[in-house]
């Protein structure tokens, strides 16, 4: 699924878990016990910050950032095979994405994010029903307010159907020898998301959205397409997808609750509190679910940790 790696880039990533090796080691040195999370990258900090403040604060813990899953992985051999004990109290965390773990065991030290990635549960209907009370003041009128998340769930619908050919092509690629794999992470050109409807663009074909440098097969193809066919497929749509459409929604109800005579909204807002900042990944963590099983492996994370460290 990934770009095709040379053998200079393969070593670069050896070199890479090599140095997270060592900076783990000096870690040890001067906290020989605190819990240490490993994770892909800086968006996923901000996530996994939240989200253990919500299942286990107080708690010390230090993030190592890897940049990258292959990173994690790779990272984590090295660990597993060390002799000097930097190993214990800790652990890992990556997306699911479509590959998994990539044959990689899945024992205690890690957990798998049950989903394609963050992206699946900051972008939910719990999410966009906090938007609407916080950041548009829909308060006061919980029936307006389940109305207006009716709609979000609808476009949200058939935003799903409308990229589930692209997925399927990404999934389809990631046993397959295809070469670079090229996205669009521009949807909008391929894409029109209004406030009643959302349909692909004239003349596009959505497939286009994933280009690689060899045809992934129709069988592969075809087997994404039935993954996708899941009885939740929204949290196995891409995350930079989903957040793309959960952005562009938020902006179109802003845009309409702001104005003078408004199309969804049964009167204009002032004072709202739309700004960047609403799209903040630890601000949108801590409103969003928690994955299943992410409560109880922290637990079990915390109780090994503090059966088999001695400082």
């Amino acid at each position: 699924m990934s770009a095709a790696v040379s053998p200079d880039g393969l070593r670069g990533q050896r070199k890479n878990a090599a140095v997270l090796k060592v900076n783990l080691a000096r870690l040890r040195e001067r906290s020989p016990c605190v819990l240490v999370v490993v994770l892909e990258g800086k968006d996923d900090l901000s996530v996994y910050e939240a989200w253990i403040k919500r299942v286990a604060d107080p708690l010390e813990w230090e993030p190592i950032i890897a940049h990258g899953k292959r990173n994690v992985l790779e990272f984590r051999e090295l660990v597993r095979r060390d002799q000097t004990g930097i190993g214990i109290c800790t652990y890992f965390i990556v997306d699911h994405d479509y590959d998994g773990l990539r044959g990689a065991a899945n024992d205690d030290d890690i957990y798998v994010l049950p989903a394609y990635s963050v992206e699946s549960y900051l972008t939910e209907a719990k999410v966009f029903d906090s938007f609407l009370r916080t950041d548009l003041h829909v308060v006061g009128d919980p029936e307006e307010r389940a109305v207006l998340l009716d709609r979000f769930k609808m476009l949200e619908s058939s935003f799903i159907d409308a990229i589930k050919p692209a997925c399927a092509k990404l999934y389809g690629a990631r046993n397959e020898k295809v070469g670079n794999v090229i996205i669009e992470e521009n949807i909008g050109e391929f894409i029109e998301i209004c406030r009643d409807a959302v349909k692909i663009r004239a003349g596009v074909d959505i497939g286009s959205v994933v280009r690689t440098d060899l045809p992934v097969s129709a069988d592969g193809c075809a087997q994404g397409a039935a993954f996708l066919e899941c009885p939740n497929p929204r949290i196995w749509i891409r995350g930079k997808f989903v957040f793309y459409f959960y952005k562009k929604v938020c902006e179109l109800f802003y845009e309409d609750r702001r104005s003078p005579v408004p199309f969804m909204f049964a009167e204009q807002g002032r004072y709202l509190n739309y700004t960047p900042a609403s799209f903040d990944f630890y601000s949108l963590a801590a409103k969003s679910a928690l994955p299943e099983g992410f409560l109880e492996k922290i637990d079990e994370w915390v109780m090994a940790c503090g059966e088999n460290c001695v400082a």
